[in-house]
C-alpha cells in the first residue's frame, strides 16, 4: 500500500510539472490582448454552439441541460489563467444573464513544442455555486471603455 501511495505521489508530482512546462510553452509571451483574444476562448465558444445545438452528449454536462437556451448567446470572459493540469481556467457570464458565472477548463494539446498549441478540448464546464451582482448593461460599458475585452 505505501509502495502505491508513494507511486501515485510521484506520478501526480511528474504530471504536474509537465504540464506547468507546457503552460508555458502555451503561454510564451501573452500580454493583455493574447489573454482576452485566443483559442481558448474560441473553443469554449464552439463548445456552446455544440451543446446548445445538440451535438455534445448531455450525459457529460449534465448539469448545464437547464442553461442550453441561454449559451445561445453571447459571452464575456470574466477571468482566464493557466490551468495546473493544463491549458486555461475560464470563468465567463453570458450577456442574458451575467449574473450566473460559468467555470470551464479548457486543455490547449501540444504535439510540436515549436508549433505551440495545436488543439483545444473543453475538458470541464460547470456553473458555479455563487451568483455576482453584474448587468448586461454594465458588461456593454465595460466593453465599450475597454476594447480588449469582447463579447464571444
Amino acid at each position: 500500500m505505501k509502495r502505491f501511495i508513494l507511486l501515485l505521489i510521484v506520478i501526480l508530482v511528474t504530471t504536474t510539472n509537465v504540464c506547468s512546462a507546457q503552460n508555458d510553452i502555451r503561454f510564451k509571451d501573452w500580454g493583455e490582448k493574447e489573454w482576452l483574444d485566443n483559442g481558448y476562448i474560441r473553443e469554449l465558444r464552439n463548445f456552446f454552439d455544440a451543446y446548445s445545438n445538440g451535438n455534445v452528449d448531455d450525459e457529460l454536462y449534465e448539469g448545464l441541460a437547464p442553461y442550453k437556451i441561454l449559451m445561445k448567446s453571447k459571452f464575456a470572459v470574466l477571468n482566464i489563467v493557466p490551468f495546473l493540469a493544463g491549458g486555461a481556467f475560464i470563468d465567463i457570464v453570458f450577456l442574458d444573464n451575467p449574473r450566473i458565472v460559468f467555470k470551464a477548463w479548457v486543455y490547449g494539446f501540444i504535439s510540436n513544442e515549436e508549433i505551440g498549441v495545436d488543439g483545444y478540448e473543453v475538458r470541464h464546464c460547470e456553473r458555479h455555486d455563487e451568483e455576482i451582482d453584474l448587468t448586461k448593461e454594465q458588461i456593454l460599458q465595460i466593453i465599450e471603455e475597454n476594447p480588449l475585452n469582447k463579447l464571444w
